[in-house]
Formats: C-alpha cells, structure tokens, sequence
C-alpha cells in the first residue's frame, strides 16, 4: 500500500461504503492514496497535471490506470464512474465551475462525488498556502532562510472555500449527503513543523508518527473553526 491515509483521505474511504465498478481519483499525484481504493473499486483509475507523478504512479501500482492531464478536460466517456475522488485539489484548479462540471459528465446517474477544500474559516490566514499566496514575501523569505534559494510561486494556485461557495458550485449538479469540516489549528502547527522537516532533510521523517494526532484531530467536526471542508454528493 502507499502511505497511510491521512485526514481527507480517510475520511474518502470510509464513506465508499460499498464496492463499486469505477472510481476516478483527480490529483493522484504518485498514486499514495489511490492505491487503497482498489479496495473500493473493480477499477481504478488516477489523472494529474504532473508528469513525473504519473510516472511514478505508473512505476508503483501498474495494475492502475494513470494518465496525464493538461486542464479541466478529463479524457474520459460521459457516464463512467461510479465514483470521483478530488482531494484537496480544486483549490489549484484555474476554472472550478468548468471541473465541476467535467466530473458532472463523467459520472453515473447517482454516481457519488467525494470532494475536500480548504476551508474559508477563522484561521485560514495562518494555512501555508495562504500565506504561500496572499502574503508571498513572508513565504519567500522563510522558504530562503531554509533552503537558501527562491521558491518557484508565481503560477501558483491556491483557493478557499466556504460551505456556501461549495454549495454554489455543486447546484443544480449534485446533492451534498455528508459533509464534514475537519481539522484545526493543530493540525495547521503541525504541518509547519513537517513542512520545516521536509524543506531541510528532503524527506517528512514525522509523517507517521503525525498520522495518528492529525487522523484524531481531522475526525472532529470543528465548523466555522475547521480547516478543511469535505462531502460526500450525489450527482442528481
């Protein structure tokens, strides 16, 4: 299996509560999490906007069908899926209403979209890509202080949803049954520190030791006060 699942994608795999015949994970990046919906799906399949992630996917879970993605077009038949998986992702998207609505066309009738944000709450200007974002000359400055080079921003996308932007989005297209709103500054202080890690040692020596602590924090419904916004929709 890939890394162990974490917060949203935990979340994603327990609320496929049965075995279905497709499912399309959207940002797949290397494949970590989509590995584990083989267990939810006959067929599995991962896109991304990355090269180098596919063919790592690619490399790391052949019996998955991964391609590459340029924009919101998805290469796919009309009515295909069963499920669509798009974690933390349409926050980089440059047209959200234009993914929405590729993901509308390549699902079934009562196909499930199960789709996380971050979330436009009371602590989003303290969220890393936020800052990375809106206040880029506070994340240049640390970036350099810790890697000693400049960071690569500007085409950098990164947005913050609230439940009613969400729900603006999905009308007329799908009927939010679950949602939950996840996370809290913990977890955001812990992420920094990993991101500290990754950034001077190349590799997140905290990630499993983290998992439990986030996996805990994620699983409380915290509101207007969480950082990450999922749910789980029926295309009507």
């Amino acid at each position: 299996m890939g890394v162990k699942l974490r917060g949203r994608g935990k979340i994603a795999y327990k609320w496929i509560d049965k075995k279905v015949g497709n499912l399309l994970d959207i940002g797949c990046a290397s494949g970590y999490f989509t590995v584990y919906f083989k267990n939810k799906a006959k067929k599995v399949y991962g896109v991304d906007v990355k090269n180098e992630m596919i063919d790592e996917a690619k490399k790391l879970y052949p019996e998955i069908k991964f391609f590459v993605i340029k924009s919101e077009k998805l290469p796919f038949n009309s009515n295909m899926f069963d499920v669509v998986t798009i974690l933390d992702v349409l926050e980089h998207v440059k047209d959200d209403k234009k993914m929405i609505t590729e993901i509308d066309r390549i699902l079934k009738k009562d196909g499930l979209l199960i789709m996380s944000v971050p979330h436009k709450g009371l602590f989003t200007f303290l969220e890393p890509d936020y800052i990375k974002t809106s206040i880029p000359s506070v994340y240049k400055l640390f970036y350099f202080l810790i890697k000693r080079r400049k960071p690569q921003i500007n085409s950098y996308i990164h947005k913050h949803y609230s439940l009613m932007e969400i729900n603006k989005l999905t009308k007329n297209k799908f009927e939010i049954i679950n949602l939950h709103i996840g996370g809290s500054i913990l977890s955001t202080i812990l992420s920094y520190i990993e991101i500290l890690f990754l950034r001077l040692f190349n590799r997140n020596y905290l990630y499993n030791l983290l998992t439990p602590i986030k996996n805990f924090d994620y699983s409380i419904n915290y509101g207007k006060f969480g950082d990450n916004l999922i749910i789980k929709a029926k295309k009507i």
